[in-house]
């Protein structure tokens, strides 16, 4: 598989979790007002464990090789990926919990929002430090492994 397709496919599933996010924050936020929306909520946050998970996966699988050898920070790269996805996985699940077993609206739904706001963060420089265009290209010239050219 070509890198620029590894990065499409990688930047497609973005789009999803970006779309379960939004779903999940539109619930809390109708939760807050007062809507039913608790299970919908629930609903929302199960699939976004899921999908994070899938994709989390997926994308140290395709990106466990190529990430060392992009530049001299690609092993530092690699390293910040992996903690990072291990970091974001925990607080999904704690918020899940969280949001599962409180009977306070406002202590769910703002951990939910929260949340929220940290993966979309992530997502967003996951996109400039691990799939962006100058590191995933089809480009067949490989960049050095060290700053001097070694």
């Amino acid at each position: 598989m070509k890198l620029s397709e590894i990065r499409a496919d990688l930047l497609r599933e973005h789009g999803v979790l970006s779309a379960t996010l939004r779903e999940a924050a539109n619930a809390a936020k109708r939760w807050q007002a007062g809507q039913d929306a608790r299970n919908e909520l629930h609903g929302c946050l199960g699939r976004l464990l899921e999908q994070l998970r899938a994709h989390n996966l997926h994308e140290e699988e395709v990106l466990r090789e190529i990430i060392p050898t992009v530049d001299a920070w690609g092993k530092a790269r690699a390293e910040r990926m992996l903690a990072e996805h291990h970091i974001e996985h925990a607080a999904l699940q704690k918020t899940l919990i969280e949001a599962s077993t409180t009977a306070e609206v406002e202590v769910a739904t703002c951990a939910v929002l929260q949340l929220v706001e940290q993966l979309s963060e992530h997502m967003a420089l996951e996109e400039k430090a691990f799939l962006g265009a100058e590191l995933l290209n089809d480009d067949e010239t490989v960049p050095p492994n060290d700053s001097f050219g070694g």
